[in-house]
């Protein structure tokens, strides 16, 4: 069986920019029963080790010196990279036998990266675009992830919260991660996708956040994805950005099995507030959670099944992608954005307005002239 050397091209392009001479590389190494190497894809580089992921060293010399230095059986790590000061064909080497392991196959990932994606978002270039997710929770995490995918360039990530073992069921986080921050261990999460994503993180209530640091965050925003447990968190966001940024609202009503997304364009849709208002005067209208140990601006975690709180932040994602290429006419997302139709309800059971599982339903929506964020005598753009 042939055996696969594998780097991937962006980690070869950082190798030849990087001043450093020396570092650790990143990745997977699987060898056989033998001690032989089945497989190697190095799929990083670092200036410190990363636990698991270090699988070896790499350092710039001239190659005719690549053997005596290869040979170390005291290296804590079996690999090392030379790289040539000049471009030319990395070398990868077992540190104990000072075995050449050829041939290093340089793998494309900056151009097959969003290959399968790329013909349905358009030409306009979504790694220039930023998200902000407030709240990286079970919706929070799913949706940077997936919009991380999708080719976003950039994150501000904001929560306060760190991963505890509930949280590993229905989010991206994993077992290592219990104890992190959960904006750190989403951050390092989205590099491991993507290392050329460009992530800020704030580990923060947003509604302790200064006004000026609010405005910053706003302003420095594409689209935002609100996807908090605080009816006060999501209040503010809808006053901060409602005049300046896109937002996409996401909410999971008991059980996870009614789920509602609204989306707002500055000064084209009804806000957060004035479509909130509607939903809780509906008949029969859900029970929207029991407040977090008697605090009234955030509510209980609720049960609820993964698959229907990933069914409802899928579409939340697919209209957080609609919102931002809906300027390049090759994309082909453009007919989810009408801005007199901004509330999707998902229903996941047969209840309340929904005969069975599964169905979605588009709601009309109107501005209330004296609503404090969008109150106004002006006609909803079309």
């Amino acid at each position: 069986m042939e055996t696969n050397f594998i780097m991937l091209d962006d980690v070869a392009d950082n190798l030849r920019q990087l001043p450093a001479t020396s570092g650790f590389i990143n990745g997977r190494a699987i060898r056989a029963a033998d001690d032989r190497f089945e497989s190697v894809v190095i799929t990083g580089i670092s200036d410190r080790p990363l636990g698991s992921e270090t699988i070896g060293r790499w350092r710039r010399v001239d190659p005719p010196s690549a053997a005596s230095l290869a040979k170390s059986p005291a290296d804590p790590f079996p690999l090392l990279l030379l790289c040539p000061e000049a471009d030319g064909p990395y070398e990868l080497y077992r540190v104990d036998t000072a075995e050449l392991l050829t041939p290093l196959v340089i793998s494309p990932f900056k151009n097959d990266f969003l290959a399968r994606v790329a013909p349905i978002l358009g030409n306009q270039s979504l790694a220039g675009k930023r998200a902000t997710i407030v709240g990286v929770g079970s919706v929070g995490s799913c949706a940077a992830d997936q919009l991380n995918r999708s080719g976003i360039g950039g994150f501000i990530l904001v929560d306060t919260d760190r991963v505890t073992a509930p949280n590993l069921c229905r989010t991206i986080y994993e077992r290592s991660d219990i104890g992190r921050l959960k904006v750190d261990a989403l951050a390092d999460h989205l590099r491991e996708v993507n290392p050329s994503a460009v992530i800020d993180v704030k580990a923060a209530d947003i509604t302790g956040l200064s006004e000026d640091e609010l405005t910053t965050l706003v302003s420095q925003s594409d689209v935002i994805v609100a996807a908090t447990d605080s009816v006060q968190a999501q209040t503010l966001i809808n006053a901060l950005a409602f005049q300046a940024t896109p937002v996409v609202y996401v909410g999971m009503y008991p059980g996870a099995h009614t789920g509602e997304i609204i989306f707002t364009l500055p000064n084209q849709t009804a806000c957060y507030e004035c479509i909130l208002g509607e939903i809780l005067q509906q008949p029969n209208a859900p029970d929207r959670g029991q407040p977090d140990y008697g605090r009234v601006d955030r509510l209980m975690a609720e049960p609820g099944l993964g698959p229907d709180i990933i069914h409802v932040t899928a579409a939340a994602v697919k209209i957080a992608l609609a919102i931002l290429t809906r300027q390049d006419p090759l994309a082909n997302l453009g007919e989810i954005i009408r801005p007199t139709r901004n509330l999707l309800l998902i229903g996941n059971k047969p209840e309340w307005i929904f005969g069975e599982s599964f169905q979605t339903t588009w709601v009309e929506t109107t501005r209330h002239e004296d609503c404090p964020a969008c109150g106004t005598a002006q006609e909803i753009a079309s």
